[in-house]
């Protein structure tokens, strides 16, 4: 399902806009997850799994709302907390297309990293996103060997050469590396969400405290990072 199309829902839900019912709780709750990820897809120098089910649970949810705001006729005393639904569900809308767009922007600067299987990246993509990717892929290499490539000496004629060291000794193995991969080592702000213990990183041993803000490599925090342990900030 596409977070952004027009289609219908096809899950009915009963809910009053403004009420305190379980479905707004719920509503509530993954506009706070969305907002998480939306933070964590941003300060991740790689790309994180997609949230499906999320997106498609709020697309749903916000798709019935407007139907029902757009339906009801409000009574004028009604008027300022029909805004501010509206303005809720606006909110909603904008962090699925922050989120979406982020994930865009990192498609489209790693996108041969992300397409070699050996990195199992191209998993993590929505349906949309693999197929955005391919056809980026497609078009990219097409406008480069038409404008430059073709011109330049065969071995560097292709978009995914993995070039040897030994071509020249002075140079760093990761400097003829066509497709660099994402920066595991930079360092980033982040929190974990409930208290982790004890945990190592680069050799030191570190108790990791829920909320408490630290600042790491992200190399070493990944695998928290991915298991919904640790937020980014």
């Amino acid at each position: 399902m596409d977070p952004l199309d027009d289609t219908e829902p096809t899950e009915p839900l009963d809910s009053t806009p403004g009420g305190s019912s379980q479905y707004d709780r719920r509503y509530d709750s993954d506009v706070t997850l969305l907002r998480k990820a939306l933070s964590n897809e941003k300060m991740a120098p790689e790309i994180l799994d997609f949230k499906t089910e999320l997106l498609e649970r709020l697309q749903v949810a916000v798709q019935v709302e407007e139907k029902v705001l757009t339906e009801r006729q409000p009574r004028p005393e009604d008027t300022l907390a029909t805004d501010l639904h509206w303005t809720s569900l606006n909110r909603a809308k904008y962090l699925m297309r922050a989120y979406l767009r982020t994930r865009i922007w990192k498609i489209e600067n790693n996108v041969m990293h992300i397409l070699m299987p050996e990195h199992g990246l191209f998993e993590r993509l929505s349906d949309h996103e693999r197929d955005y990717a391919t056809r980026y892929t497609g078009a990219l290499d097409e406008h480069l060997q038409a404008t430059v490539l073709s011109k330049m000496p065969e071995r560097f004629q292709s978009l995914v050469q993995q070039m040897s060291p030994e071509d020249d000794s002075d140079v760093s193995a990761r400097d003829f590396d066509m497709v660099p991969p994402p920066n595991l080592d930079t360092y980033v702000f982040c929190r974990p969400v409930e208290d982790i213990g004890n945990f190592e990183v680069d050799g030191e041993e570190f108790e990791l405290t829920a909320m408490k803000l630290y600042m790491m490599r992200y190399r070493s925090i990944q695998p928290l990072v991915q298991s919904g342990q640790m937020d980014l900030l």
